[in-house]
């Protein structure tokens, strides 16, 4: 059986897309994107038979009845949001707790990691996503059902340093971990000097240690070759096993924020496969999904993914 696979590549995806690691009884056409948002944009015109999707992307497909299963492993895409959040130097704002009643510029209002910060800024900070003034500069994925007292306006073709130059922002949110632009190093300071300290006390404060992606699966698939979905979990433990005996696996850690040490001695197993370990970071996103009117109910995580899981995965 031929199956095409998109997945982003990492070190634990890494001994499957090398072909070190088989799935059984599937043949494996493999592609790696460049981003998960470009494999999101594909999954929701059902482009391939599995591949890793934004989580928010994914719940969104689910309420609009496309047909897609998820299965519970994490990858990529797991990290803390705090590093993505950043502060005009001409704002005057020296913390987080300032933002209401601020602009914030952001790429798209529907990138899992901006979920992910707005949950932050309402928990920690007391600052709800309706005290904010939101401006985009990219198209959406899809429409999200905004609630009435959310303001929001698109700026196309804008970019966000430019934005905050002409003083229309008075904050980013980036995607958490990655460097900053360099167009934005002078204009802007992070809202976390101390980022290691702000996610541990976020982890402390609600034990949830945030995941970005999920693999899904076609449910034409699903109902044509059901052992598919064993014949995978099985396939990405067995590269997890590989990748945690090389000493020289690239982990995907941010290049900002917790190392993968500390992480370890925070989390103990940063990325750990099955429902039961994840659950709370499931639980909180998708609470923060509904709040935000990404989706019009809160889903339960049992509706995100394959039933009749094997026990480790359950």
């Amino acid at each position: 059986m031929s199956v095409t696979f998109s997945v982003m590549p990492t070190g634990l995806t890494a001994p499957i897309t090398s072909g070190a690691v088989q799935v059984e009884g599937v043949e494996l056409e493999i592609f790696t994107p460049k981003t998960t948002d470009q494999n999101s944009r594909a999954m929701l015109e059902l482009k391939f038979d599995v591949a890793e999707m934004s989580i928010a992307a994914y719940t969104k497909a689910l309420e609009l009845g496309l047909p897609l299963k998820a299965i519970p492993v994490f990858t990529s895409g797991r990290r803390f949001v705090q590093s993505g959040i950043y502060l005009s130097r001409a704002s005057g704002l020296s913390s987080a707790d300032e933002l209401a009643g601020r602009a914030i510029g952001l790429p798209q209002y529907w990138i899992s990691s901006c979920v992910w910060q707005r949950h932050l800024l309402s928990r920690m900070h007391g600052v709800a996503p309706s005290k904010v003034q939101w401006v985009t500069i990219e198209a959406e994925r899809f429409d999200g059902g905004l609630p009435a007292d959310v303001r929001l306006r698109t700026v196309p073709g804008a970019d966000l340093a430019g934005l905050m130059r002409d003083g229309q922002i008075d904050a980013c949110m980036l995607q958490g971990g990655r460097p900053l632009p360099a167009e934005l190093a002078d204009l802007t300071v992070p809202a976390y000097p101390d980022l290691v300290a702000a996610e541990r006390a976020y982890y402390e404060r609600d034990g949830v240690f945030p995941l970005m992606h999920v693999p899904v699966i076609k449910q034409e698939l699903l109902e044509r070759r059901p052992e598919i979905v064993a014949a995978l979990l099985q396939a990405y433990a067995q590269a997890k096993q590989i990748a945690v005996a090389d000493p020289r696996t690239e982990w995907p850690v941010p290049p900002l924020g917790h190392t993968v040490e500390q992480l370890r001695a925070l989390l103990g197993d940063p990325w750990p496969y099955g429902l039961a370990a994840n659950r709370p970071a499931l639980e909180s996103f998708l609470t923060a999904a509904a709040d935000q009117g990404l989706v019009a109910r809160r889903y339960d995580v049992d509706e995100l993914f394959v039933a009749d899981l094997p026990t480790e995965f359950a």
